[in-house]
């Protein structure tokens, strides 16, 4: 898209996909209710099924109910972001009607929470990683063939997300439907006062932290768009974008632990987690090191050749992103945790905390210290590591029953060591083949990753702890 539409014409596009989140944000909360009280309906429970379909049936009503909502309250908004941004005359109406496609494509994606999140609370994380794959190659190759038969627009960019939309909610309602709820919901029958009282018991809880969750993950584009314009927004693109592939790819990993934590919690013999958030935190962060360690060591060449000279600049940046995202993504160990088997409020209300902060922290600096991007990062960085890092894990510590400092050293500290030697060790090898071009560059990240691979093997795990964590996933295998 940028090859096509330029930096600064791509900063307008991330501008207003931050503030068009604030749909999927907040229903989240629908999608993550229903999935907890699904993953605690015991498999034996002769009434599971309609318990299933009462609790989908409250999902989705109140994920109609916020859809309406939040687009009354974005539709008239588009006016007045326009002149609060100082977009250009001449982009004003194309910006609106991306703005208007991304809202529909927004909402249809909020909508698709729900069986998203049924799907995941009954274990069928297949089912839904496979409508998620069908959806993202539909909205990359709606957005080519629009871009290459028609002339380069920012509305296309909406049109293909909508298109996407589609696909997810038809691909993952009819899996749950078909799979969860075998047969219709959308009944007065399914809809109980008791089970819309637990639900909103719970979801009010997520709908705050969702709120938080916006103006944390969305804040520094909406600041970075105000103070410092559209092409530095364009510039932080890959760098939020590489931060959110991170998060997200470490949540696929570890999504499959809530359901089954939820249904030892709910039975009548209490697991022992004490062993799973160590164990759990190490190897998740391990497997994603191994990954980060070669984006960050060739940060410059990637940049260069993915999106241009103009991006190398912000390469740095990329790099620490890429081991620094890596720790902050560590917090799906505990919400998953929490989630299955405790209470999600303390990370709820540091999201929201965090998310204050940051935003007035940007707001000040960039508006009246003169912070460029790099400031704004790092402090952006930062306040994640305070939250993510020290203060989830110290909140559930006794909780879950395990030594903070302990779990600090050898879960965070030692592995991002050992991967920053690693980093220091590959800078020979990039000196000396200096790569130019994808054919040289990926067997070298290939060759780091491997040789990330084991050094991690050797230096930050033990024969005995390899053992127990197969021993852990054997047996959640035979549980579920």
């Amino acid at each position: 898209m940028i090859g096509y539409l330029g930096p600064e014409q791509f900063g307008w596009i991330t501008l207003a996909i931050s503030f068009l989140a604030i749909l999927p944000i907040l229903d989240i909360g629908c999608g993550t209710a229903v999935g907890r009280f699904i993953a605690q309906v015991p498999i034996d429970d002769p009434l599971r099924i309609t318990r299933c379909r009462q609790y989908g049936l409250t999902g989705y009503l109140f994920s109609f109910l916020i859809v309406a909502v939040a687009c009354s309250i974005l539709l008239p908004f588009l006016p007045w972001l326009s002149a609060f941004y100082h977009l250009p005359v001449e982009l004003r109406d194309d910006f609106e009607w991306l703005v208007i496609w991304s809202i529909l494509a927004a909402s249809t994606r909020s909508v698709s929470a729900i069986p998203r999140g049924v799907l995941s609370g009954a274990n069928l994380i297949p089912k839904v990683n496979g409508v998620e794959i069908t959806a993202t190659l539909t909205r990359i190759g709606t957005l080519v063939f629009l871009y290459t038969l028609f002339e380069p627009a920012l509305f296309w960019f909406g049109v293909s997300a909508f298109m996407a939309s589609i696909v997810r909610l038809v691909g993952l309602g009819w899996s749950a439907r078909y799979y969860v709820f075998q047969g219709p919901i959308f009944r007065r029958v399914y809809l109980k006062k008791e089970v819309v009282k637990e639900y909103l018991a719970f979801a009010k809880v997520k709908y705050f932290g969702g709120t938080g969750e916006i103006f944390r993950s969305q804040g520094p584009s909406w600041v970075v768009g105000k103070f410092l314009g559209p092409s530095n927004l364009a510039l932080l693109s890959p760098v939020m974008t590489l931060m959110q592939m991170i998060s997200s790819c470490a949540m696929t990993v570890i999504l499959p632990l809530y359901p089954l934590v939820g249904k030892l919690s709910s039975g009548k013999k209490k697991a022992d987690f004490s062993h799973w958030i160590p164990l759990f935190t190490k190897y998740l962060l391990l497997i994603e090191l191994v990954v980060a360690t070669p984006l960050s060591l060739y940060s410059g060449e990637i940049l260069q050749l993915w999106l241009g000279d103009d991006f190398v600049t912000v390469s740095f940046l990329f790099g620490v992103v890429a081991v620094v995202g890596s720790m902050i993504s560590l917090r799906w160990v505990y919400y998953f945790m929490a989630l299955g088997g405790a209470k999600i409020t303390a990370i709820e209300m540091s999201t929201v905390t965090s998310a204050i902060i940051s935003l007035v922290g940007l707001a000040i600096g960039e508006g009246f210290l003169g912070w460029g991007l790099s400031e704004s990062v790092f402090f952006f960085l930062g306040i994640l590591l305070l939250q993510e890092v020290v203060y989830v894990p110290w909140a559930y510590r006794n909780v879950f029953k395990y030594s903070i400092v302990k779990l600090w050293w050898s879960s965070y500290l030692w592995p991002v060591g050992v991967a920053m030697l690693t980093i220091l060790l590959g800078h020979e090898l990039r000196e000396f083949f200096q790569p130019a071009s994808w054919a040289f560059l990926l067997p070298l990240l290939f060759l780091q990753a491997a040789i990330a691979t084991g050094v991690f093997l050797l230096f930050c795990t033990t024969k005995a702890e390899r053992e127990e964590v197969l021993k852990l996933v054997n047996s959640l295998k035979k549980k579920k």
